[in-house]
């Protein structure tokens, strides 16, 4: 009898290991990644109406999901901008050219910051994969719209010797602001700063999302959509091209930066 109890004891201690030990070789578990809480990175961003650098934090809900916040700078372009060099030097000061933009009356910039929704549609992509989802993003835009100054050669009124003048479109030197021939280059780039308008204004922006990190503590991604901005006041950049007060344009962003 106590060879039967013995015989009992053995199996009833050794079944549970033997079970754990079958189901531990054929069920193999998840492999997830680390938890994290927080993600931060820097967005490098090219627009088809310029470009732009900006900040953006994540606080991660789930693995699929992530609230974000963010903030950056923007410096818009015209389509019509095209940059040229008359390449002359002025000899009364031995000066050299300048680059410039021949029709363009302002420079404007734009601050932006907002919150949005960071969604990944499934993680079926292996560990070195990529991970696709969407960005849902939208807030408010302080734009600045700074006159665009030139330097022109001309007479000087009093003692009739040539000079280099910076003047403004609309100041009462349009003729001489689009005398190609007398224009010798853009005047400083701050010139013009302490007149600028700001304009207010509310932009949405949509995008894919292509993460090639998604487990990894160092953030790497690329995504490509399309932004609206809506602001107070029509907006020109160049003469000639018509006021608008909305934008619309695509964008490619990299993405480098942590989570935490």
């Amino acid at each position: 009898m106590k060879l039967f109890f013995r015989i009992g004891m053995f199996f009833c201690l050794a079944m549970p290991i033997f079970i754990y030990g079958q189901s531990s070789a054929f069920v193999l578990p998840v492999e997830k990644g680390v938890i994290y809480n927080k993600e931060q990175s820097v967005d490098l961003r090219i627009n088809t109406n310029g470009f732009s650098i900006g900040l953006n934090t994540g606080k991660i809900k789930t693995f699929y999901k992530t609230n974000t916040l963010y903030i950056d700078l923007a410096l818009h372009r015209d389509i019509k901008e095209s940059r040229q060099n008359n390449k002359v030097i002025f000899a009364p000061t031995n000066e050299t050219s300048t680059a410039f933009v021949y029709g363009k009356i302002n420079s404007f910039y734009s601050l932006k910051f907002g919150k949005g929704i960071k969604k990944y549609w499934s993680d079926k992509a292996a560990k070195k994969g990529v991970m696709v989802g969407y960005l849902l993003e939208g807030g408010l835009t302080l734009g600045i719209l700074q006159p665009y100054y030139i330097k022109v050669a001309t007479l000087n009124e009093d003692t009739g010797l040539p000079e280099l003048k910076e003047i403004k479109y609309g100041n009462g030197d349009d003729d001489l602001f689009l005398d190609n021939i007398r224009i010798f280059g853009r005047a400083p780039i701050f010139k013009g700063l302490f007149e600028s308008t700001f304009v207010p204004g509310l932009h949405f922006q949509g995008a894919l999302h292509f993460d090639y990190g998604k487990y990894d503590e160092f953030i790497k991604a690329l995504e490509v959509g399309l932004m609206a901005n809506v602001f107070t006041q029509p907006i020109q950049l160049m003469i000639n091209q018509p006021k608008r007060p909305y934008s619309l344009n695509f964008f490619l962003s990299l993405q480098f930066g942590k989570r935490y």
